[in-house]
């Protein structure tokens, strides 16, 4: 019975809802109403069917709605993550070249305590 609106579908809620006589969409929401009414345990009514189809319609819209939601929040955490892993390289990075210049300070001080220091040696005539 789904298959049989979506089939049809343009021609009932879309774009060839214009395009068509009354008496031919009268047709076609008749067959789907024989189609449910055979199938079902209960009597529906063309309204009883269109609400429902609005219904399933709607729930399908908000689940696109709550998927694209989802991947949304997906991204943002992948994209967090991926900050996240680059932060902590540049901190590694950071902490090496404070290690760098730590090492280079240490090496200038002992240069310029060298050159202060008192010539130990005297050169003998």
């Amino acid at each position: 019975m789904v298959e049989e609106i979506v089939r049809i579908e343009p021609q009932l809620f879309g774009a060839q809802i214009h395009q068509i006589s009354i008496a031919r969409k009268m047709e076609l929401w008749r067959r789907i109403v024989d189609q449910v009414n055979a199938e079902g345990q209960y009597p529906r009514t063309r309204g009883d069917i269109r609400k429902r189809w609005n219904d399933l319609r709607g729930k399908d819209k908000m689940g696109q709605v709550i998927d694209i939601m989802q991947e949304n929040q997906r991204l943002q955490e992948e994209h967090h993550q991926e900050i996240k892993k680059e932060l902590q390289a540049l901190n590694t990075i950071m902490i090496s070249i404070a290690g760098v210049l730590d090492d280079m300070a240490n090496i200038m001080r002992e240069y310029t305590s060298h050159q202060r220091a008192p010539s130990t040696s005297q050169s003998t005539d």
